[in-house]
């Protein structure tokens, strides 16, 4: 069953990604909100969840807020951390993302 939450504000997307974290919930749950909302699946999309998916709790909430386009800052004050810390995990995690694509190509 996917479940839909109403998101408002930042509060709520505070609320969603604690409620997410602790109730461990996979990520096909996006998955399935991207094709149940009537878009194409994208091959590239999922491979990125997949991969955002076995990353660490908090590496994994910095990256879906910034995927929905939320600033540092506002990144920063939902996961209680600092702006320059936020940088700092978003630039890791894109390399960890850049080198598993490429390990993936060389196969």
């Amino acid at each position: 069953m996917v479940e839909t939450l109403k998101v408002r504000d930042a509060k709520d997307v505070e609320t969603a990604v604690r409620e997410a974290i602790a109730a461990e919930q996979p990520l096909e749950i996006v998955d399935g909100l991207l094709v149940a909302s009537g878009a194409e699946a994208d091959p590239r999309v999922e491979w990125l969840y997949r991969q955002i998916a076995q990353l660490k709790a908090s590496d994994r909430s910095v990256a879906l807020l910034m995927l929905d386009g939320f600033a540092y800052k506002e990144i920063a004050a939902i996961a209680g951390i600092s702006d320059g810390n936020v940088a700092v995990k978003i630039n890791r995690i894109k390399a960890t993302l850049t080198a598993q694509l490429a390990k993936e190509a060389a196969l």
